[in-house]
């Protein structure tokens, strides 16, 4: 029996809007957002000259809430980051639009570290999280890509390795993760009121 080639094409054509579906949400695929915020990423590395550092000493689990001090160059912020401070610098674009943020999350033991990179769209909404967590507590490196939709995540990439390598690892269930805070819009950083 042969299956007319109409009714073939109607069926793929279903498979494929409905594996979209699955990876679409309010115009957003991850493989867009990953491939512009990639770029962004990449433009804010290079371009020194647009960007504003900040520091703060962690003090509470919520980042948000401790005390970002405005720094004058990127010397001092990495000062701070060697005092066990958490610093962060904003890449702005030359419509002084915020684009990328680079947080720097640490203890002040020095034990953990959350390298934790955002990427935000021209309205102010969060696209990208790409962050990287190092801990000597679990001997293991966590690396996590969060993407967002309309203020929603709508995907997370989660990858676990030992220590300083790409070996993959089985987390202890007691293992003490220190996520990166999400910054939904740039009017949630919470050192917004000094970029201006």
């Amino acid at each position: 029996m042969r299956i007319p080639l109409l009714l073939v094409s109607w069926v793929l054509l279903g498979a494929h809007l409905l594996v979209s579906a699955t990876y679409k949400t309010g115009g957003d695929t991850v493989a867009a957002i990953r491939s512009s915020c990639q770029m962004e990423f990449a433009k804010a590395k290079a371009d020194r000259q647009h960007q504003i550092f900040f520091s703060a000493l962690l003090k509470n689990e919520d980042p948000s809430r401790d005390d970002w001090k405005r720094e004058a160059s990127e010397s001092v912020t990495t000062a701070a980051a060697k005092n066990g401070n958490s610093t962060a610098s904003v890449y702005e674009s030359q419509g002084r639009r915020v684009v990328v943020v680079a947080f720097s999350f640490r203890n002040e033991f020095g034990d953990w570290v959350n390298d934790a990179d955002y990427c935000f769209r021209g309205d102010g909404t969060l696209a990208q999280i790409h962050s990287r967590l190092d801990s000597f507590h679990g001997d293991a490196t966590v690396v996590r890509d969060y993407f967002f939709s309309d203020g929603k995540q709508i995907a997370l990439e989660r990858h676990d390795y030992t220590l300083g390598t790409t070996t993959p690892k089985k987390l202890d269930t007691g293992f003490w993760d220190f996520p990166p805070p999400v910054f939904r819009r740039v009017s949630d950083l919470p050192f917004v009121k000094k970029l201006k």
